[in-house]
């Protein structure tokens, strides 16, 4: 009964972070589209479409589906710039689980079926914390370099390339995660996929609101025709103004950000000083006797971290 609680826990644990990530969905937007289905936003920007994703599901059924678990999963160490399969990864930090879980049940009384939920909890906290740090690291040197990209690739088509050979020509002339996403681009279509779906794939793996719009704008010139260098120097100022925009906005939300962190960080700074200073009643937490309190408050802690994150993204966007 133990180890299929323990094995519940864990895989409920696993699901949700991969949930969380948006490597696992409930059913894939394809499938919904091909029978006939109609999400929530589906049905919210029903009188409002977003181009970008009519795009993206017209591609996508009019293709094979290849977004399968295992490819989420090595697209997200693609975008993080991990360049392994995901299999080796897990082999990889998997130790990590265990000696958090061995270290937790040695050095506090936490007995073993609870220390090894919270050992590789914590452990794929850690993971996804390095992923996501990873990630908006590499999307901060790709948005540096796009304008250029864009404006590099706007003048190979003005001369007649075509648009693999310009794809071509970013991966000579740039380096880092962008010489990786359009060489990774430039593959697909050398195997048969064709430049929609490149495009799509890519956006989905960056993430990126100027890489959506250099993606609209390419599908929409290859599908109804159209001077795509001249779109591309048009777009290419949109994004340089854009980004102007958003440097603007992060120096007026700092105040704000620095709060947030700051109410994050107060309760592990406030139990890390009540530790040195009255170690006894801290571990009371983490005897057998306080450990149902314990837990509590570490639900509490986090739900905390929770509703701070969401409070303060709402009234940036608002």
């Amino acid at each position: 009964m133990t180890f299929v609680l323990l094995f519940l826990g864990f895989f409920g644990v696993f699901f949700l972070v991969l949930y969380g990530l948006g490597i696992i969905r409930i059913l894939p937007k394809s499938l919904k589209i091909l029978e006939g289905k109609q999400t929530s936003a589906d049905k919210n920007s029903k009188n409002n479409p977003n181009p970008l994703r009519t795009a993206k599901m017209r591609v996508n059924v009019s293709e094979d589906d290849d977004s399968s678990l295992m490819q989420r999963l090595n697209d997200m160490l693609f975008a993080a710039g991990i360049q392994m399969a995901f299999g080796r990864f897990l082999a990889i930090t998997f130790p990590i689980g265990l000696f958090i879980a061995f270290g937790l049940f040695q050095t506090t009384s936490l007995s073993l079926p609870i220390a090894l939920p919270m050992g590789f909890a914590l452990w794929l906290m850690g993971v996804n914390f390095y992923l996501k740090r990873k990630q908006k690291k590499r999307r901060t040197l790709f948005e540096k370099d796009f304008p250029d990209v864009v404006a590099t690739i706007a003048r190979a088509i003005s001369v007649g390339a075509s648009l693999q050979e310009s794809f071509r020509i970013v991966c000579e002339e740039f380096s880092g995660p962008i010489r990786d996403e359009f060489n990774r681009m430039r593959q697909d279509i050398l195997f048969g996929r064709t430049a929609q779906h490149a495009i799509t794939q890519a956006a989905d793996r960056l993430q990126l609101q100027d890489f959506d719009f250099f993606a609209l704008s390419v599908i929409t010139q290859i599908e109804s025709g159209g001077n795509l260098g001249k779109s591309l120097d048009s777009l290419r100022e949109t994004i340089v103004n854009r980004q102007m925009l958003i440097r603007q906005l992060k120096v007026k939300t700092a105040g704000a950000k620095f709060q947030t962190r700051f109410f994050i960080g107060l309760p592990i700074v406030v139990g890390t000083i009540m530790y040195f200073a009255d170690r006894q009643n801290v571990m009371y937490f983490f005897s057998p006797e306080g450990e149902k309190w314990g837990q509590i408050l570490l639900g509490m802690v986090l739900t905390g971290i929770v509703l701070i994150n969401r409070m303060n993204k709402k009234a940036l966007d608002g």
